[in-house]
């Protein structure tokens, strides 16, 4: 059973901008079968910063990949920004993934013969578009990398490398951000600064950003941060603390205690 912990009060006065009916991802069959995602039906809210927090082997990383077009569910659908991506062909999704997403990821994935300011303009380049040189040098101001554009990433820091990771999402105005562990490759105080970013774009910038992390103190960022465990939703929680998370995690992961202790 989900815990909702008062999450539903005003929860569907946004818009969706993605959404999981009844999704399921299976590997294997037979006696191999492993359930990755059992099920799953969820909608993530236009302008709003989402955590998906659960253990390792939880299947968060899982329904990311399902939700991003990464993956394909065993059973389902997925609807984002009004498209059931499962009627797609492969270059249709690839199509709808270049204009629509945005990804952020643990290890930045920036090419490293290219300046930063060529990072941030590849999804205008991979479009076929002209970069909108003053849309990039605003987000590069908001995020405090102005003076970094022409810096390759080897010039620069880890905070810096993840914030040039970050205006590459933003630059091509996507209608969702995926961020897979965004702060895994970074210390306390960079993870700080850049979860602080994440919530104020979310919030000034009303771009819907949905975010997995294993890290109760990230999930403490977001809007709302839905617990996944054993493939399924454990709680769905507004305006999440930390201790929410801990509590929700240490709570649905007593009965498997209590069961492997008797045997």
């Amino acid at each position: 059973m989900t815990d909702t912990w008062g999450a539903n009060s005003g929860l569907h006065a946004y818009p969706a901008a993605v959404e999981a009916l009844d999704v399921r991802k299976t590997y294997g069959s037979g006696v191999t079968e492993t359930v990755a995602v059992s099920g799953i039906t969820a909608r993530f809210e236009k302008g709003r910063f989402t955590a998906i927090v659960g253990p390792s082997g939880s299947g968060k990383t899982t329904l990311l990949h399902l939700l991003a077009g990464l993956d394909t569910p065993t059973s389902g659908r997925v609807i984002i920004d009004g498209t059931d991506i499962s009627t797609l062909s492969d270059d249709a999704l690839s199509d709808l993934r270049r204009d629509l997403i945005g990804f952020i990821f643990q290890d930045f994935n920036l090419l490293p013969y290219l300046t930063a300011e060529q990072n941030i303009e590849l999804p205008f380049t991979l479009r076929g578009r002209r970069p909108d040189r003053q849309a990039i040098r605003e987000i590069a101001r908001e995020l405090g990398i102005e003076n970094r554009l022409d810096h390759k990433p080897q010039e620069m820091s880890g905070g810096q490398r993840q914030r040039v990771a970050v205006a590459r999402a933003l630059a091509g105005n996507p209608a969702v951000v995926f961020a897979d562990e965004p702060t895994g490759a970074l210390d306390v105080k960079s993870s700080r600064q850049l979860l602080a970013i994440l919530r104020d774009i979310a919030s000034r910038r009303g771009q819907t950003i949905v975010m997995v992390t294993h890290d109760p103190n990230a999930a403490a960022y977001a809007d709302r941060a839905l617990v996944v465990r054993d493939g399924l939703i454990a709680a769905d929680i507004a305006h999440p603390t930390a201790a929410d998370v801990v509590r929700v995690l240490e709570q649905s992961a007593e009965p498997a205690n209590a069961e492997a202790g008797a045997q």
